[in-house]
């Protein structure tokens, strides 16, 4: 977790992450407002991405106050035994830190989150949203080797030599490139598959854990349409890989302009409801 203050308020996501994540640089609040408090303490706004207990982050710092923008669970598809005692550690620490935050306000990403708000990635204020898309299809590889094994598999290219490849530790510059380049991306990465819905594409969906089901399911699609396999098995994220380039299904939104604009407003009413919950926070959009 990496910590970045402005003024007196600091902003808490994972924008260290090593390999970079494209994704978790560009899914915090503080890209698309600009925050302003003049009220006692200081303001820690933790999201977005996947943070299993975003009450819990400190920064080292005592804040008189926290907005948890954005931030959402990743359950695996298939849990190991030391997967589920981390659950229930979460689950414990979250407890313990909602009771320390009783007034904290929490927006989260996943539709079924308890005691949250609603609220979509605020980075469908990007531009690559509105990017205007190409013809071709493009494979884009979460680069974690957590997550994908061994990243992109050499017959990938061998086999399908019209596609293009790459993965979400690419720059904000290639990605909107990419994206310029593709009317259909397949991933295994959240972002990837937010931004090329939000933005006119189809995307095929393969994952290991319930952060793409969420995904799908925040856009009223089946969630049932994700090609799954366990985290960390690159055999059987090849499998899905293959399987999901020879029959999709390609899933699209009917209309991604009206979608874009109801996940800004939900954004927009957020930033109103934390300027009415902390003395002296204003939030802009930028």
């Amino acid at each position: 977790m990496r910590y970045i203050t402005a003024g007196r308020v600091t902003f808490a996501h994972k924008a260290d992450a090593e390999p970079p994540n494209i994704g978790d640089i560009l899914c915090s609040p503080r890209h698309y407002f600009d925050f302003f408090f003049e009220g006692p303490g200081r303001v820690l706004v933790v999201g977005g991405g996947a943070i299993p207990d975003p009450l819990a982050a400190d920064g080292g710092d005592d804040f008189a106050h926290r907005l948890v923008w954005a931030t959402g669970a990743s359950r695996p598809f298939y849990p190991r035994p030391k997967d589920r005692i981390r659950a229930i550690q979460h689950r414990l620490r979250e407890g313990a830190s909602r009771r320390r935050w009783p007034d904290a306000l929490v927006g989260s990403r996943d539709p079924d989150a308890a005691g949250a708000d609603a609220l979509p990635c605020p980075s469908c204020f990007h531009e690559v949203c509105e990017t205007p898309r190409g013809a071709g299809i493009g494979v884009i590889l979460n680069a974690n080797p957590r997550v994908s094994g061994g990243g992109l598999p050499d017959w990938l290219g061998q086999e399908h030599p019209g596609l293009l490849l790459g993965s979400n530790a690419m720059s904000e510059a290639d990605l909107l490139a990419f994206f310029g380049a593709t009317r259909r991306i397949l991933t295994n990465s959240y972002h990837m598959a937010y931004w090329s819905l939000l933005s006119g594409g189809e995307v095929a969906i393969l994952g290991h854990s319930s952060k793409l089901a969420s995904l799908l399911t925040l856009f009223g699609l089946d969630p049932l349409q994700i090609h799954r396999y366990p985290q960390a098995d690159y055999r059987r994220m090849e499998a899905a890989l293959r399987d999901a380039l020879a029959g999709g299904p390609w899933l699209s939104l009917k209309d991604p302009a009206a979608t874009r604009e109801d996940f800004r407003a939900r954004n927009m009413d957020f930033a109103a409801r934390a300027t009415r919950t902390v003395p002296g926070l204003r939030i802009t959009r930028r």
